[in-house]
């Protein structure tokens, strides 16, 4: 396969193979055979490469499934990538920006951020799997511009994780980094953290890692950088994971060695953390929470601590599925016997402590869930109860006094938010919410001290989610949120009288949150956000708060000038929010007017933003320029020159142009044409040509269009003409040409990335456009890029103007009949029609001449081996226009037309038409249609210069279809049969003897027949079954074997009907049809007939019993026991029609019992003839119970009377069954 057309499917179905993948992962092979094929590697793999960083937010799905491939399939892709001999950098630096900064984004907006961040580590394992070789070097280059955000954002990730997997993922992110160490100086400040988690891991890998990236920072750099004052904050971890690697053993060999030289290349610099505050440790003097325990000679004590510290190891480890219930019953004993016997030192209350986190670590533990649940709701209880009852005994004070106990709980119970599995964990806000509604609960009655006390519980609950709020730690600021949101939300009810006094704080506890929010939003933001919003509700008090400005910004102005100088250090999202303040400050006109060269230094930032490489700065620039615009009509000179200078100079040589300086060139153009003279264009076509050169065509053939600098420059340079003056249409073909260059060197078979340009260029001279479309209408390669810009689609102008010119495509048509000129014409109408079917459908003109060119391509068929292509080509187009005019107008002439189709065989699948006359012709069309469509056959009798091929065809593909989706949808014959249309057909085939038909045709006629047999007896009159019968029977003197076959089942349909009774006819056809023929097996269509036979002969009169078809099926066997295939045909229709052959079984047992032996043992015989024979010895069986059911019932019935015994198998036949087995 040529690479462009390689590259042509896969990219068109590349959606389809993925959809096909989650389906059936196995088809994964494909790719791997493909990516080891030189011929194809390079190519599929930026297809590829492409799709998944397009779809990088399917890993956002629940589908583990999804999520499975795509993870896979990144994987192949980057070490496919990896081992490519050259041009790396050319595919993996368009999407570096996706795949090393957005993926931190959209990792912390993923449950699983794991998914994403195995992006980044995959492609650094696959780049470093093969060494630091030259070929690396270029997109090492490529990957230093985001050293600074990739490692932020392995920081920023690093401190929203508490998971020891996605931590470890992140450290070998940031250690596995691609880049040589000279480039990684500047930010070894973000590296000391994740160097000492890697440190202390347990993994000895990701610690080897670490240790050799530390060892070789320490050989080539100097030490006072290596040591300093940024690492101050981790410098005392670092030298004790150093001391900790020093551990000797065999398993720590080599770690130990290169911690040793790590020491002694410091130079005892190591010893500055002496100098450091000490970490002391503190142990409670207290006596500690002992178990007494009775020996027979003593009494011994025996502290809890470690078992409860066992205990709740034991509740977070979900593995350990096997002891939690053990570890939970202790706890729960633990905490009974601490509230019976009362807690009142430091510490019981510490034990107290670890036994409540015990307890919210059975909560995530669904066999756990519901009995930890009631144990946290029963010591609120008590604990409530405790505080409620002291205070109404307690007659010195009216001041509520939490108890220091309940005060702990509530401090834990809180975090039963902080450590959810997930956001989509309700048990602990269904935990939360009951402990809340059991305190308001307990306040209600006429005691308005208890009901004040319960309301400051539940403040002071409240009070404990509020201060989450503000914890530095992201997950206890969401736990806050979340509590805040139980408060409000329809799980509990305390009434609306509460927020009132609260509603200030909470909402600036909430702002807090979303103020502290991290770089990369969380998902949870929205969380927060709609908390908020509730919150304001629930309040019923909505603020319309309005800010006006009434201070001129001229300060913050002058701020934001000293900050835009840096903007090459700052975030995008920063620079377009400087950009939008400094556009903002342009309306202060009096402060302006004052301070001439600020404005004009604000001017030049936004010409200069204009050619930034992000969007949203760029974005920004063009709002603010069209704002500067709208409020000033003219620019001054040396504003414009200051701005426009940049882009000219760049625009002087085509090698200094970029995507980025044209992209602002155009945004340039749409705010200041009036600036600009057409005469740039001529510059842009000399550029396009320069850079549309054979070679740069046929390198970017060859792979990713998207993902080639030298397509993406071009494109640019096209979106600039739309933008020129009305008088840039003299340039209108000039840039045409250099397109259709550009796709014909490409091989464009489908719309490329420059139609979308082109599209706007033609749609700002429709008139022009079509005129130069029609003086190139001739050559299929100009027609080809005016075809992509009309599959397009938004080129409205341009395609509405063709379509008034309509009559001058009619006339082009005419010359694809005697050749290949009138092709591209067709195609153009090929595409307008699917484009609006409704127009072509009206274009009477174009559809004639159309007819007239379908015709010609079947009645004359051309030698012209140079035309093959072409009229398959043509063929297809016109196949096309006729399916899409028919959807919308449902024609006989077109369907009529259609059929030539298979008259002619061509090299050419016909499934799309087919599909087309089995889906929408027989399901979408209505009744009155199908009638006419099958009318139209007596109009092709009647036709003497018809060919028969077509009449064939027609009968074949319209005419037998139409007519049994006809009756289906009928509610009675009457409506599709008249009494008109049973008498053209008999006098057209019926009554024509000898018929002049060849055997297809007459197969057809027969199955047209046999419908109307079928579906339409009753319209067969009196006078016309004879008629019906003769023509039958002469048929079945056919000696053809397809056409004895047809005529079989058509004359079985015939007899099968109730009211005909025809012994001389239907013996006969019996008997042949029991026996096969001697050329081969019986048809299909035989043993069809044979089973709409079977039920019809015991209807037949007679007493003679040799007459009678059940021994006929004997006696045929009798017959034709050396013949294995009459045989093998027979014993298959007992069993299909067993329940008929049930009331002669004492005929069929011996037969099958004898001939069992010839099914199974004869050499030669095939595995299907013994399981025939297992089979039939089966069908004896159900024969024997059905006859002993039967004779149960009957003397169940008949018990008083005498009752003739029904036939049972001879033992003789039963012995030989059992031989066989």
């Amino acid at each position: 396969m040529e690479p462009h057309v390689f590259q042509e499917v896969w990219t068109k179905y590349m959606v389809m193979y993925f959809d096909c993948l989650i389906a059936h992962p196995s088809l994964m092979s494909i790719v791997q055979l493909l990516y080891n094929n030189p011929s194809t590697t390079a190519s599929l793999t930026g297809l590829v490469l492409r799709h998944l960083v397009d779809n990088l937010e399917s890993l956002l799905e629940t589908n583990g499934q999804t999520v499975a491939v795509a993870i896979r399939l990144l994987r192949l892709t980057f070490f496919s990538v990896a081992n490519l001999p050259e041009g790396i950098d050319r595919l993996l630096a368009p999407h570096l920006p996706r795949l090393l900064v957005d993926i931190f984004p959209m990792a912390a907006r993923s449950q699983d951020a794991r998914n994403f961040l195995c992006v980044p580590h995959y492609l650094f394992r696959a780049l470093g799997s093969k060494g630091q070789t030259n070929k690396f070097d270029a997109i090492h280059k490529e990957i230093y511009p985001f050293l600074a955000e990739l490692l932020d954002g392995v920081n920023r990730a690093l401190e929203l994780t508490d998971d020891p997997v996605q931590r470890e993922q992140l450290v070998e992110i940031a250690l596995t980094t691609p880049a040589r160490l000279q480039y990684l100086v500047p930010y070894l400040t973000s590296l000391w953290r994740p160097l000492v988690l890697a440190l202390n891991s347990k993994t000895p890998d990701v610690v080897k890692q670490g240790l050799r990236t530390l060892e070789l920072a320490s050989e080539n750099l100097p030490l006072p950088d290596l040591l300093d004052p940024n690492a101050e904050p981790v410098a005392k971890e670092l030298v004790h994971a150093l001391h900790r690697a020093l551990k000797p053993g065999g398993t720590h060999a080599e770690t130990a060695q290169m911690a040793s030289r790590i020491l002694g290349r410091l130079g005892g610099r190591n010893r500055r953390i002496l100098s450091f505050p000490p970490t002391l440790s503190y142990e409670q003097t207290t006596r500690p929470v002992t178990l007494p325990v009775e020996f027979t000679s003593h009494m011994a004590s025996m502290q809890l601590g470690p078992a409860c510290d066992v205990a709740l190891a034991v509740l977070r480890d979900v593995k350990a599925s096997s002891y939690h219930d053990a570890a939970f019953n202790f706890i729960r004993i633990q905490i009974f016997s601490l509230l019976h016997k009362g807690i009142d030192d430091q510490a019981s209350e510490d034990f107290f402590v670890k036994c409540i986190e015990g307890s919210i670590s059975a909560i995530h533990l669904s066999n756990l869930e519901p009995a930890a649940s009631e144990l946290l709701r029963e010591i609120s209880k008590s604990l409530s109860e405790m505080e409620l009852s002291k205070e109404s005994n307690s007659q010195s004070s009216r001041r509520f006094m939490v108890n220091s106990v309940t005060t702990w709980f509530f401090e834990i119970i809180v975090t039963v938010l902080v450590h959810r599995p997930s956001g989509s964990d309700e048990s602990a806000r269904r935990l939360i919410a009951n402990i809340i509604q059991d305190l308001h609960d307990r306040g209600q009655g006429e005691d308005k001290d208890r009901a004040r006390w319960t309301s400051i519980l539940i403040m002071h609950l409240l009070t404990k989610f509020q201060s989450l709020c503000y914890n530095a730690d992201w997950k206890h600021k969401i736990a806050g949120a979340t509590g805040i949101s139980i408060f409000i939300s329809d799980q509990i009810h305390l009434g609306t009288a509460w927020p009132y006094p609260r509603e200030i704080e909470l909402c600036r506890a909430l702002v807090m949150i979303l103020k502290d929010m991290p770089v990369d939003p969380p998902s949870e933001t929205s969380e927060v956000v709609t908390t908020m919003t509730n919150l304001v509700r629930f309040c019923n008090k909505p603020h319309e708060d309005s800010m006006q400005v009434e201070e001129p910004l001229s300060e913050e102005a002058r701020k934001e000038m000293t900050i835009s100088r840096r903007m090459i250090v700052m975030s995008a999202q920063t620079k377009a929010a400087a950009i939008r303040l400094i556009t903002a400050s342009l309306l202060v006109v009096e402060f302006f007017n004052k301070h001439q060269n600020l404005r004009q230094r604000a001017t030049a930032l936004l010409f200069k933003a204009l050619y930034s490489s992000d969007k949203e700065v760029k974005h920004a620039a063009h709002d603010g320029l069209k704002f500067l615009l709208t409020h000033q009509s003219r620019l001054p000179r040396e504003h414009l020159q200051a701005g426009l200078r940049p882009v000219l100079m760049n625009l002087a040589d085509a090698s200094k142009l970029t995507t980025d300086s044209l992209e602002g060139l155009a945004r340039l153009l749409g705010l200041l044409t009036n600036y600009f003279k057409v005469e740039i264009a001529s510059k842009l076509i000399d550029h396009f040509a320069t850079l549309a050169s054979d070679e740069n065509l046929r390198l970017a053939a060859y792979g990713p269009m998207a993902d080639n600098d030298i397509i993406r420059k071009l494109v640019r340079l096209l979106n600039i003409f739309h933008l020129l003056p009305r008088t840039a249409v003299m340039y209108l073909e000039p840039v045409m040409q250099q397109v259709v260059h550009a796709e014909t060197k490409i091989h464009a078979v489908s719309p490329t990335p420059f139609t979308p340009p082109m599209s706007a260029f033609l749609d700002c001279f429709p008139e022009d456009g079509v005129k130069i479309l029609f003086s190139h209408i001739k050559d299929n390669r100009w027609v080809q890029s005016f075809r992509h810009v009309i599959q397009e689609n938004t080129a409205t102008k341009f395609i509405q103007e063709l379509k008034e010119k309509g009559s001058q495509l009619a006339e082009r048509l005419e010359e694809a009949e005697h050749g290949h000129a009138g092709v591209p014409s067709i195609l153009l109408c090929m595409d307008l029609a699917k484009l609006d079917p409704e127009w072509m459908a009206g274009k009477s003109d174009i559809l004639d001449a159309l007819k007239v060119v379908w015709a010609s391509q079947f009645t004359a068929m051309m030698d012209d081996s140079a035309f093959a292509s072409a009229r398959l080509v043509l063929i297809r187009a016109i196949y096309t226009i006729w399916m899409e005019v028919f959807k919308v107008s449902p024609r006989v002439d077109i369907l009529a037309t259609l059929s030539l189709i298979f008259t002619r065989p061509l090299e050419m699948s016909y499934a799309d038409v087919l599909d087309f006359i089995a889906v929408h012709v027989s399901n979408k069309t209505s009744v009155e249609f199908k009638h006419q469509a099958v009318q139209h056959l007596f109009v092709l009798l009647d036709d003497q210069t018809t060919p028969e091929s077509h009449l064939l065809q027609y009968l074949r593909i319209i005419v037998i279809p139409l007519m049994t989706a006809e009756f289906r949808q009928a509610a009675s014959p009457d409506d599709v049969v008249s009494d008109g249309f049973m008498t053209r057909i008999a006098g057209k085939v019926w009554k024509v003897q000898p018929s002049p038909w060849t055997h297809d045709v007459l197969i057809e006629l027969l199955q047209v027949t046999s419908i109307l047999i079928l579906h339409g007896f009753p319209k067969l009159g009196t006078d016309t079954r004879p008629l019906v019968a003769r023509y039958i029977w002469d048929l079945l003197r056919e000696t053809r074997p397809m056409v004895r076959s047809t005529v079989s089942l058509t004359a079985a349909r015939f007899f099968s009907v109730k009211e005909l009774v025809a012994e001389k006819f239907q013996r006969p056809l019996w008997q042949g049809l029991l026996k096969a023929p001697q050329d081969g097996e019986p048809s299909l269509i035989s043993r069809q007939a044979l089973d709409i036979m079977t039920p019809v002969m015991p209807r037949l009169p007679g007493n003679d019993s040799t007459l009678k078809w059940d021994y006929q099926i004997c006696r045929t066997l009798g017959e034709e026991q050396h013949n294995l295939v009459t045989v093998v045909h027979i014993y298959r229709l007992i069993l299909r029609h067993s329940d008929l052959c049930y009331q002669s079984r004492e005929l069929f047992v011996p037969q099958i019992a004898s001939g069992l032996n010839k099914l199974g043992f004869n050499p030669g015989n095939t595995p299907e003839t013994r399981a025939l024979a297992l089979d039939l010895i089966d069908l004896i069986i159900a024969w024997q119970r059905k006859a002993l059911e039967e004779q149960s019932s009957t003397m169940v019935v008949d018990s008083g009377s005498s009752t003739t015994p029904s036939w049972t198998i001879p033992s003789q036949v039963k012995e030989s069954i059992v031989t066989y087995l």
